[in-house]
């Protein structure tokens, strides 16, 4: 396994549809980003589908707004609407998190497990990162390993985690024998 790197870590913030639609919302966030010294590049800003149902357009222009300034930009909870096949073709999108509902009956039913694969290949089409979210036990992690995912993400690789907690665990990754790259942080902004 090769030594991770400063580049292999993104955190991901949740953003409300509320937050987003704020006045000052892009100038609170690079305030932020600026006063903390962090390159946008290393923040994954994360929108649910269920929460852009009201105004799409105002929200594709935030997010293009975010991308320029450099931020990735994920669609969380994908799989949930009823739209969506709309909300990856219109949103500039760096990542698709497929929803953990959909992994509830995987391992015993060949059609979730089928449309789980059709999805992934669907967003590789189209050039996004794809995210299996809740991936809680082993038996979930060993089956999605013959998915072509890039990431995942749930309690089995690890809890959410609060910021101090999220500095211990870097400190420590050449000492973690299961190899990831995203760790939900929470409460930063």
């Amino acid at each position: 396994m090769r030594s991770l790197t400063e580049e292999d870590f993104k955190v991901s913030v949740n953003i409300s549809y509320t937050a987003l639609k704020q006045i000052n919302f892009l100038e609170r966030v690079m305030s932020i980003v600026n006063e903390s010294n962090v390159n946008p590049n290393f923040i994954k800003i994360e929108i649910t589908e269920d929460e852009i149902i009201d105004n799409i357009e105002s929200t594709v222009k935030i997010l293009n707004k975010l991308r320029k300034l450099g931020f990735n930009i994920a669609l969380d909870d994908f799989g949930v609407g009823y739209s969506f096949f709309n909300y990856i073709k219109t949103l500039p999108l760096d990542t698709l998190k497929i929803d953990r509902s959909l992994l509830i009956s995987v391992e015993n039913d060949k059609k979730t497990f089928a449309i789980i694969k059709t999805l992934i290949n669907l967003a590789h089409t189209l050039g996004l990162d794809v995210v299996c979210e809740g991936v809680e036990m082993k038996n979930q992690f060993e089956l999605l390993k013959n998915i072509e995912y890039d990431k995942i993400q749930g309690y089995y690789i690890s809890k959410p985690l609060n910021l101090n907690d999220f500095y211990k665990l870097i400190l420590n990754i050449n000492n973690i024998e299961t190899c990831f790259k995203e760790v939900a942080v929470t409460n930063l902004i």
